[in-house]
């Protein structure tokens, strides 16, 4: 019989359980390693984006400033 030779075994190609929470544990860890790194990034993405708006207004005041004097001149 086929059928009596395979009743004592069990299927072992899929995920168990214990497999499965082993990996959501290490990408639980992983991320919890990234956060922060991400975290300092954005803040200093943020930092970048407001230096560059004040550069921007400098030169924006600049030229106004520029127009200015040259209307006098004239």
């Amino acid at each position: 019989m086929v059928g009596s030779s395979q009743h004592g075994r069990q299927c072992q190609n899929g995920f168990t359980l214990i497999k499965l929470l082993m990996v959501i544990a290490i990408i639980a860890v992983l991320a919890s390693l990234l956060l922060p790194a991400l975290s300092k990034a954005r803040s200093k993405a943020n930092d970048i984006v407001s230096v560059n708006n004040l550069t921007q207004m400098m030169v924006g005041i600049r030229m106004h400033v520029d127009d200015i004097e040259n209307m006098r001149i004239s």
